[in-house]
């Protein structure tokens, strides 16, 4: 009886798996008919196990009519799919689509064009534009002064922002005049200190009077660009015209771009251009979201929807556009390299070696610090693993006898043969100069290795024996990036940390009786890379590791290699 229930479950698993369907477009769809009747048109599609295709259609409210048609394809072809949308219109309908209004080749990219895209890089989200935004506010400011009977009107411009910051700060304390054509606001003399010291002074003023007259100033954008970078709006540029006046909105500082916390805050990043009018200018801060919105893409197990790194260029007008996130083939990055001193004899360090890594975002929110620098704190995290030496040469650390009884070795030998190491590193503070085109970072990190090391215990049969040393390295990090280019990029780091090993069988010693710090190694080094293609870039990197006190006794690694998606090659097999 056990034996039926479990094929019982067997033949449904297998069952549900061969009939698996997945929806892979959903959407309302305006179609006209031959006599030019427009219809609305509820049209899904979904891929079925078999790969191929099944559209419906049907009405987008369950209220009107529960009438529906449907149609297979496969193989994928334009011809096919357009042939079954003409009888399924008609079968709903009973009539004819006009063909000369309904254009089946946009329809048909953008069903499968798009679901093979979000197939191999998940939807994001969706941005949507503005084509018309408020961003600043004509006014006058009469002034009346002490022991004067006459009295003047200033007339500037306030951006968006500071307009509702007089209206916020001063609603209670101030008096509210409504006219027919304006509204006057009476303010005390410092009411204006925070807005635009450099048009008044205070000394003399008895009263002040704000009329804002109507002349909004309105900003129709023609072309926006917007650079994504680790979960960054790194740049964005939104250019346009107020009147026959051309300007750019910027961002003074990288935008958080990742998190659903950063997504809420967006209406606090604000853009800024520079306008000028009657020969004055004007610096207008307008909020992010009064030119553009983000929905994001909701998915399961998701916490980052962030777009891939990337440049978005648009022309406007635009309603929306649809970002994609990172695509599967770019998820890890292996690096494959080679070290220069492992080719001469008596080196050990590996002549083969690779390593994997993956940044992660923690907190992608970034504070204002003087002139144009910024800074920010727990950036990112950074998962790794490396395979240090894949050849047999000088694979093994030779221990040395301390006394008959006892062996030992020194923790920057345990470094040098070090065969594999897996760890993460942590960001715990990032400072970004974007005119020096450089950022500093300051790391911290846990590794764990593995060591194989090997003894001689009888001379006469040459017996060998070996152990397993696993190793723990506690440390932090100074990074110094210089990034003139997208192709091309060089970092500086020191590294220092605490290392130990975790094997009681063998004595560890300092290198030499004048180091003290037994535990303790410092590591320096120069990487540069250069880009050679879309998923792939060369590089150089040096480094040399010795004692903290003692720079000495050392080892120097000159590795040369080769970056790329691993996943990219793993897809393409």
């Amino acid at each position: 009886m056990k034996s039926r229930y479990i094929y019982l479950t067997l033949f449904s698993l297998i069952t549900s798996l061969c009939f698996a369907q997945e929806t892979i477009y959903d959407k309302t769809k305006t179609l006209v008919d031959k006599k030019a009747t427009s219809e609305v048109v509820r049209i899904t599609v979904d891929k079925e196990e078999d790969e191929s295709y099944t559209i419906k259609f049907s009405y987008p409210s369950p209220s009107t009519t529960d009438k529906e048609s449907s149609f297979i394809i496969k193989p994928l072809q334009y011809d096919t799919f357009k042939s079954g949308c003409f009888n399924a219109f008609n079968e709903l309908t009973g009539e004819d689509v006009d063909e000369n209004v309904e254009d089946f080749k946009t329809l048909f990219f953008d069903v499968f064009i798009g679901a093979m895209q979000e197939e191999e890089a998940p939807l994001a989200g969706t941005v949507y534009f503005e084509d018309k935004v408020i961003v600043g506010q004509e006014v006058l400011l009469s002034v009346k002064e002490k022991n004067k009977t006459t009295d003047y009107q200033i007339p500037f411009i306030l951006s968006i922002d500071e307009w509702e910051k007089i209206n916020e700060e001063n609603l209670k304390s101030s008096l509210f005049k409504v006219g027919s054509s304006n509204i006057e606001i009476y303010l005390n003399p410092n009411d204006l200190k925070s807005i635009k010291k450099k048009y008044l002074k205070y000394e003399n003023i008895d009263s002040l009077i704000l009329i804002r007259k109507d002349a909004e100033l309105f900003f129709s954008p023609t072309s926006t660009q917007i650079e994504f970078s680790n979960g960054y709006i790194q740049n964005i540029a939104i250019k346009g015209n107020i009147g026959t006046n051309e300007l750019v909105f910027e961002n003074q500082l990288p935008i958080g771009f990742s998190s659903a916390r950063d997504y809420k805050n967006l209406y606090k990043q604000y853009l800024q251009a520079n306008y000028k009018s009657n020969g004055k200018l004007y610096t207008l801060n307008v909020p992010l979201i009064n030119f553009l919105h983000y929905e994001k893409n909701l998915r399961i197990n998701t916490r980052d929807y962030c777009p891939e790194n990337g440049v978005i260029s648009i022309e406007m007008p635009t309603e929306s556009i649809k970002l994609y996130k990172e695509p599967t083939s770019k998820i890890l990055e292996a690096k494959v390299f080679t070290d220069l001193n492992g080719l001469q004899e008596g080196e050990p360090n590996g002549i083969i070696q690779t390593e994997v890594e993956k940044r992660i975002n923690l907190i992608t929110r970034r504070h204002k610090f003087i002139l144009e620098t910024n800074f920010g704190w727990l950036q990112y995290v950074t998962p790794f693993a490396v395979l240090n030496k894949l050849e047999d040469k000088d694979r093994f650390l030779e221990l040395k006898s301390a006394d008959p009884t006892s062996l030992s070795t020194n923790f920057l030998e345990l470094l040098q043969y070090e065969t594999f190491r897996t760890g993460v590193d942590a960001n715990a503070f990032l400072f970004d100069t974007p005119f020096g085109k450089s950022n500093i970072c300051i790391d911290g990190g846990i590794a764990f290795g593995k060591v194989t090391g090997t003894d001689t215990t009888t001379v006469a049969t040459a017996q060998t024996n070996k152990y397993s040393i696993n190793t723990l390295h506690l440390y932090g990090k100074v990074k110094f990036n210089v990034i003139p280019d997208e192709r091309y990029g060089i970092t500086f780091s020191y590294k220092m940390g605490h290392y130990d090993a975790l094997n009681s069988e063998i004595n560890y010693t300092a290198v030499d009786k004048s180091n003290s710090n037994k535990n303790w190694l410092q590591n320096i080094e120069m990487f540069a890379y250069w880009n050679i293609g879309e998923n792939a870039n060369l590089f150089f990197r040096y480094r040399l590791n010795s004692p903290v006190d003692n720079w000495k006794h050392n080892f120097s690694q000159i590795q040369v290699g080769y970056s790329f998606n691993i996943t990219k090659q793993i897809k393409s097999k």
